[in-house]
């Protein structure tokens, strides 16, 4: 019975804990308006409670006048969750207010009783800054005139801008720069149109993902409150020193004015007029001092500049002769590591070693471009014996010591050993890959089958050889203008002729490209390459030299993800390229793997389609 008791006892002691639990605990009482107002700006003072409550009291407004409220809005939603029903209602309180002073002014908690239970808000300070006259009393309902009605505009150039914000003016040959692209105004903007970011020549630019500009914070700027939103974010490369000029970006912005126009009535002067102008935004230009990398620069430097870290390895470090082996080097940091080749590694002899693939993992942030860099290299010992892949070497320019470092990897040991004697199939030797051979299929055998012989004496005449002789010419003829109908037929679809000629047009290209690298032509030399790349993909994918871009390339592709890593690959050849054909001084990457690559990424593609 002690032990019943006892039971009981604590199961009501829980029952009052939970019964202690207020319903206003759970009353979510949250008071909003804007951060910064000008004054004499009219702006929105809004209660929201989640729950039904009554008795509402508003604090002292000290600092602000109440024009008009409460507009009160109510919303209730019902679910039913496993059986169970759970309703929730909110309800919102909208007052008017207009701030009649400047200074920074604090709005105490607001209360309201909700179950008997008395709830508190949040409390707010607002910021009210010099006010603009024409902001002052915006008018209670706007109204459009007709064309014939329009006025001139009374903003000025100080009403809106465009500014060009960079973290650095003075920077390394290859050092980043982030540029942002800001627009400001204080007019009731309509539209944002023809936007023209600059060209941005000498650069290397890598864009900074910034999501769609939709509505504008406030900013104060010189005491004055502005709507703000970032146009365009970007990383920029400096490619050649001296002083490089960001130009000015250009936009078009529609914004809504009061105007005064001639009265037609009672409600024409109490309601006021509203037109559309069109103006235009113009950042001004920045100028980057770029110095150049100092010299002498050492050996080994292929145009790495930042702060970098380097790591080799193997998959394995035993294996069999013939077996693959998969070595691996990894670049990371942060930096212009798009523009970064793999440093030369020394293979030992009696190694096939095949093109490296290469692998990005980089991202774009207001702090520069940061990530990791990886070349995977397939490499095949031919012999058995111990190995040794010596240390390489990744020399590179750190601007914020302005010292050229070098980073060394560990060296790697390989054994090989002696592979499987059952093993069938022909046995593939050679140091490199220009020597390999195929064993046991350099001897022919000697013909053993028996020859044809032909009786002596038997005329041509009235064979059966003599009546093909003639009916031949008839039928090859028959053929002839079967399959020429047919290629007419096939070469009308332009679709289909584009797609099957790429392959053969890019490879003249290349050829062409290799004959212009032989002459010492370097600029036309990855011009050539920019026009097989983009060439290729535009007759592949079937997309008019107009409209042909990274985006449609990616649009049309991204059915076939068998190719998608080829297509990215192919983009960073393009990038690599148009950055040496417009960068004098760009240090380059080995225009021989320029040219392989490229070759190599198409011939993939194409293999890939084909199995598709």
């Amino acid at each position: 019975m002690y032990s019943n008791l006892k039971y009981y006892l604590f199961a009501v002691a829980i029952g009052m804990v939970f019964n202690l639990k207020s319903p206003a605990a759970q009353v979510n009482f949250q008071a909003s308006a804007p951060a910064r107002v000008s004054a004499g700006e009219q702006f929105r003072y809004t209660l929201s409670v989640n729950a039904a409550g009554s008795n509402l009291k508003l604090p002292g407004l000290d600092g602000f006048q109440l024009v008009m409220g409460p507009s009160t809005s109510s919303s209730t939603s019902v679910q039913y969750i496993n059986g169970q029903m759970t309703r929730t209602q909110s309800t919102t309180y909208t007052y008017i207010l207009v701030a009649v002073r400047e200074g920074s002014f604090n709005i105490e908690p607001a209360q309201i009783t909700v179950e008997g239970q008395v709830v508190s808000s949040n409390s707010l300070t607002i910021e009210v800054v010099a006010g603009d006259p024409q902001q002052a009393s915006p008018p209670v309902q706007q109204r459009q005139l007709t064309p014939q009605t329009t006025l001139p505009s009374t903003a000025s150039g100080a009403d809106q801008f465009i500014r060009a914000m960079v973290n650095k003016t003075n920077v390394y040959l290859g050092e980043p720069v982030v540029v942002t692209f800001k627009f400001y105004t204080k007019l009731d903007v309509a539209n944002l149109e023809n936007p023209k970011p600059p060209a941005l020549n000498g650069f290397f630019q890598q864009e900074i993902e910034i999501p769609p500009l939709r509505s504008l914070e406030r900013e104060i700027v010189n005491g004055e409150i502005y709507g703000t939103g970032v146009l365009k974010k970007v990383i920029l490369f400096p490619q050649r020193s001296g002083e490089l000029i960001i130009d000015p970006y250009e936009m078009d912005v529609v914004v809504r004015e009061r105007v005064a126009a001639i009265s037609r009535g009672f409600f024409d002067d109490f309601f006021g007029t509203t037109q559309l102008n069109r103006m235009k935004a113009v950042s001004p230009s920045v100028t980057i001092r770029v110095k150049p990398l100092p010299e002498p620069r050492p050996h080994g430097f292929n145009g790495a500049v930042g702060s970098f870290s380097l790591w080799a390895s193997t998959d394995k470090t035993k294996v069999k002769v013939n077996e693959p082996v998969n070595f691996t080097v990894r670049i990371s940091g942060s930096g212009n590591l798009k523009l970064v080749d793999q440093p030369k590694v020394d293979f030992p002899i009696g190694f096939e070693v095949y093109d490296p693939r290469m692998k990005d993992n980089i991202s774009n942030s207001d702090s520069g471009a940061s990530g990791t860099r990886t070349f995977e290299t397939l490499i095949i010992p031919r012999h058995q014996g111990s190995y040794r892949i010596p240390s390489i070497a990744l020399v590179y320019f750190d601007p914020s010591s302005g010292q050229y470092r070098t980073l060394r990897s560990e060296e790697i040991i390989l054994q090989s050993d002696k592979g499987d004697e059952t093993e069938t199939g022909p046995s593939i030797t050679g140091s490199v890959r220009e020597d390999v051979r195929l064993i046991g299929q350099d001897i022919r055998f000697i013909k053993m089958n028996r020859p044809a012989f032909k009786p002596s004496g038997k005329q041509f005449f009235g064979s059966t050889g003599f009546i093909l002789a003639y009916l031949l010419p008839v039928v090859i003829f028959a053929l002839i203008i079967i399959i020429r109908r047919k290629q007419i037929q096939f070469n009308s679809d332009i679709q289909r002729v584009r797609n099957r000629k790429a392959s053969r047009i890019a490879s003249r290209r290349l050829k062409k490209a290799a004959s212009l690298l032989k002459q010492g032509k370097k600029q036309e030399f990855y011009e050539e390459i920019l026009q097989s790349a983009w060439g290729y993909l535009g007759d592949k994918f079937n997309i008019p030299l107009a409209e042909l871009s990274r985006a449609a390339v990616n649009e049309k592709a991204e059915t076939l993800e068998s190719i998608q890593q080829e297509i990215e690959e192919i983009f960073t050849v393009i990038d690599v390229c148009e950055a040496a054909r417009y960068s004098p001084g760009y240090p380059g990457s080995e225009t021989e793997t320029i040219y392989n690559r490229t070759s190599l990424l198409i011939q993939k593609i194409e293999k890939k389609i084909q199995e598709k």
